[in-house]
């Protein structure tokens, strides 16, 4: 999980380094294709023993998981990152465990809500709704022109807009990932494969005009202006978050539920909020600092008494189980 949740994590100021100069459409369909060519190799490695959907029922499934999980939060969020702080759409993206375990409790038959997991859960919204408040006032906003020289900087960190587009992402999250559920005799690599093959497919008839920028045809600056740090920011994003971290999130769904994957986004802010100080010289603000204190105090609520990745001590097991 803690893995997982790393690789996530440097994708939020992944695309800030790239967006200013592909923008959302070119970057979705590149981190797609790059994420799907990985996935054809792992497909290749496991020799024949993947299974693969069967009827229409399940490719229409598949390619329904693929477009609300992948190309809809991909571009949303890319979208969103041309004018927030990646620190501030991570934190942002913590609304997700919320709807994921909610959905569950209603749609799947293991991921039912108790008090320990409800209480988690709304600690880590208000603690998210605590920042979306400092957000729309500005004291998030960090002025990225960051040590890496990222471009066209992010603008006003507090635009409502930009704001919502990322919660609008982690809710179609959840409900991709609910939808993967549903697909229990495919196997791991081949959803990621599709799911990531589909979403490039689907920006596919978006490509023409961001390609005719990128060619330096509009007034945006042109293919030869793309400093080299964004391709390797387009590979890292292809590779990593959408390739192999792809392939771990969906068979962690298959083993453990969405609801346990769904923890991850309680931790993927600390980490981008780390990330984004260190590669982008963002600003860290006691705002900050106080909502993950609240969202890690949320993450061990929402985990059983027994489950937790450390040893806690005799006095929380009991505590947690009369929450169960």
């Amino acid at each position: 999980m803690l893995l997982l949740s790393l690789v996530w994590a440097s994708a939020f100021s992944m695309i800030k380094i790239a967006v200013p100069y592909v923008g959302p459409v070119v970057l979705v369909f590149a981190r797609c294709l790059i994420g799907a060519m990985v996935m054809a190799v792992i497909l290749v490695l496991m020799r024949g023993n993947s299974v693969w959907p069967r009827g229409w029922r399940q490719w229409s499934g598949l390619a329904g998981v693929g477009v609300v999980s992948t190309a809809l939060p991909f571009t949303l969020i890319s979208y969103a990152e041309q004018n927030i702080t990646s620190s501030l759409t991570a934190v942002l993206m913590t609304v997700g465990p919320l709807v994921a375990i909610m959905l569950g409790h209603y749609f799947t038959d293991d991921e039912k809500i108790n008090r320990g997991k409800l209480m988690g859960i709304c600690l880590g919204f208000l603690a998210a709704v605590y920042l979306l408040r400092a957000g729309l006032n500005g004291g998030l906003h960090s002025g990225l022109d960051c040590g890496l020289d990222s471009g066209k900087s992010g603008a006003d960190g507090g635009n409502l807009l930009h704001m919502l587009a990322v919660i609008a992402a982690a809710a179609c999250y959840a409900i991709g990932g609910l939808g993967a559920k549903k697909l229990p005799h495919v196997s791991s690599e081949v959803i990621a494969a599709m799911v990531l093959l589909v979403s490039a497919l689907v920006m596919i008839p978006a490509l023409g005009p961001s390609i005719a920028t990128l060619m330096g045809e509009g007034q945006e600056p042109g293919l030869a202006d793309v400093p080299l740090k964004v391709w390797l920011a387009l590979v890292w994003l292809g590779v990593m978050p959408s390739g192999l971290a792809f392939y771990l999130r969906y068979f962690l769904i298959k083993r453990n539920g969405y609801g346990f994957v769904s923890y991850v986004g309680y931790l993927i802010p600390l980490f981008a909020i780390v990330i984004g100080v260190v590669l982008l010289g963002e600003a860290v603000t006691v705002d900050t600092v106080l909502a993950m204190a609240v969202i890690l105090g949320g993450l061990v609520l929402t985990r059983g008494a027994t489950d937790l990745p450390w040893s806690i001590s005799p006095k929380w097991t009991g505590f947690r189980r009369r929450l169960n």
